[in-house]
């Protein structure tokens, strides 16, 4: 049956569209038709046809999509091992908080011409990222039903990779850092070394989708709050850098 042989599975806002534009340049590897499938998540309902059919299968190769949301949802790792089981993954960790704000960001600023929209309003955040970090925070506390963006909740990803790793070896996914992208070169070695694939030199057209850091977390979170944030996550993903075996403070 054909299927995918690799799928970038998030971590969101941590430079997810900057891999799937690198691996497009590798000739072995063919990408869906469009980023961001979202099959597994919010899509599962169209069936399993409809989801082969976002790949270009006249094409011969290893064929990979990425929707970054696959990391978070807790269906999606048993959604995907009924599909395959030989299916590899990519995960790309980026600090928590930066997480958070990138995510914000794009919510807030870049989805503030959807604040009217008749059925696309719900993309819009009109909070401040202080409120917003405040309100998740106390849902988390008290049991409640969490934020719909999820800006804390996103970055807890040790219990996001410990469910993927009920249901696949760890030898089929790939960690990488989200700054280790800057060095284009050795992440598509590191990429194609995973895939079993030979390591060519590739021009990538010195790819970057990075955002322009001019406004920083700091900026916008209390001290206080700050601190409390970084606390929980230190908590949330105690021994992560053990688990997956790469380092993630260097």
């Amino acid at each position: 049956m054909l299927t995918p042989s690799l799928i970038i599975i998030g971590a969101q806002k941590s430079g997810t569209s900057t891999l799937y534009e690198l691996l497009k340049q590798v000739p072995e590897l063919i990408p869906s038709k469009y980023k961001e499938i979202h099959y597994f998540d919010r899509n599962y309902s169209k069936g399993k046809l409809w989801y082969l059919n976002q790949f270009k299968w006249y094409k011969r190769g290893l064929h990979f999509e990425a929707s970054p949301s696959y990391l978070f949802f807790p269906e999606v790792p048993q959604r995907i091992l009924k599909l395959s089981k030989k299916i590899k993954f990519i995960v790309i960790l980026r600090d928590p908080i930066d997480r958070a704000f990138s995510a914000w960001k794009m919510y807030h600023f870049k989805f503030e011409h959807l604040k009217d929209h008749p059925t696309l309003s719900y993309r819009y955040d009109n909070r401040s990222f202080e409120k917003a970090i405040k309100e998740e925070l106390d849902a988390l506390s008290s049991g409640r039903t969490i934020d719909k963006f999820n800006y804390i909740s996103r970055g807890f990803y040790k219990e996001q990779i410990e469910r993927y790793l009920l249901y696949f070896d760890k030898s089929n996914i790939l960690f990488l850092r989200f700054e280790d992208l800057s060095n284009q070169t050795q992440v598509l070695k590191e990429c194609k070394g995973f895939l079993n694939l030979k390591h060519d030199m590739v021009h990538t057209g010195d790819i970057n989708i990075h955002e322009n850091p001019t406004r920083t977390h700091s900026m916008e979170l209390d001290s206080g709050l700050l601190y409390d944030l970084k606390k929980l996550f230190a908590l949330k993903n105690n021994n992560l850098s053990d688990l997956i075996g790469l380092d993630l403070d260097r």
